[in-house]
């Protein structure tokens, strides 16, 4: 497996070179799989972790071994000006857009304007490809009355992540433990403790957030710079997932414009129906890899695009 490789990253910027085809370091082993299928496989794509330096240590996996490689080959880059045509140091932005911390003066890093890539995803236009992926409807049969019943609510879940995002945000920036932090998974953040859950906790302290997020220029419109991105699409694909049985059964009802199959009540081959079970574990992946298209990721792929010209 290649996370059990090493490459050190001086002969990769070389070969990068020899070979023009370009270099993208990125975070983890699973944003490889991402970046490699919005560029159709045409650049080499390595994870931080797989990266040793000149001494032969290895890089840490996650934004600081990205950051620590583009310190690392600044020389480098300087000293052979092609090279920046065959490298780039991408990283999400999680919190920076509220912290100090800048990277302006690196040459090959790019950093991503929402928390992190799943942030992107959370559009009607992916909700469309993702429904028209699961059952057997096209996408010009999923009307705004469609699109209604599956986005019924994900504007009240991405109201509590805001809050949520901003409880973990406050703990970094003033530098304490708070009841949330970004290493959480969604499913923490709902687990039920003896008739509580972090999200409703988190919402006891709205008043308070509110004050927090005005002292630092914060607006709810900026949630996806404030929810983890993993929280936001987790979220919305959950609910667009669930909420497709209750599309089929208004379908059924002629809540909505029925389709032919309920016309003709023959209701167990309504195009509403889903075409396969997802596992929760599943359904950010599959969420993902069905909107590759999506217009939200095209300054991405620009950037890269770049290279190697």
């Amino acid at each position: 497996m290649e996370e059990e490789l090493q490459y050190q990253i001086s002969t990769l910027l070389a070969v990068a070179l020899m070979s023009e085809e370009p270099l993208v370091i990125v975070e983890g082993v699973d944003d490889v799989e991402f970046y490699k299928k919005i560029t159709d496989n045409k650049i080499n794509v390595k994870c931080s972790e797989v990266i040793i330096n000149s001494e032969n240590n290895k890089y840490k996996p996650g934004c600081d071994g990205v950051i620590k490689i583009v310190e690392d080959v600044q020389t480098l880059l300087e000293r052979d000006p092609r090279l920046e045509k065959f490298f780039l140091g991408i990283i999400d932005a999680d919190y920076r857009n509220y912290s100090e911390e800048t990277y302006s003066g690196y040459k090959g890093l790019f950093i991503l304007k929402y928390y992190s890539y799943e942030s992107h995803f959370c559009t009607d236009n992916s909700v469309i490809n993702f429904i028209s992926a699961v059952t057997g409807a096209r996408k010009d049969e999923i009307t705004e009355d469609v699109l209604e019943i599956a986005k019924k609510g994900i504007e009240e879940h991405v109201k509590e992540l805001y809050y949520v995002g901003l409880q973990a945000l406050e703990g970094i920036l003033n530098q304490r433990t708070t009841l949330v932090s970004y290493d959480m998974t969604a499913e923490n953040l709902f687990e039920e403790h003896e008739g509580n859950t972090i999200v409703k906790q988190v919402m006891e302290r709205v008043d308070e957030l509110d004050e927090f997020a005005s002292e630092h220029e914060i607006k709810k419109e900026h949630y996806r710079c404030i929810i983890r991105g993993k929280w936001l699409l987790y979220t919305v694909a959950k609910i667009v997932y669930d909420n497709i049985s209750e599309i089929k059964k208004s379908c059924k009802e002629a809540l909505i414009e029925q389709c032919d199959f309920c016309r003709h009540e023959k209701y167990s081959q309504c195009i509403w129906g889903k075409k396969m079970e997802l596992k929760r574990s599943q359904l950010v992946h599959y969420f993902i890899y069905n909107n590759l298209m999506e217009p939200e990721i095209t300054y991405i792929k620009d950037k890269i695009n770049t290279l190697g010209v």
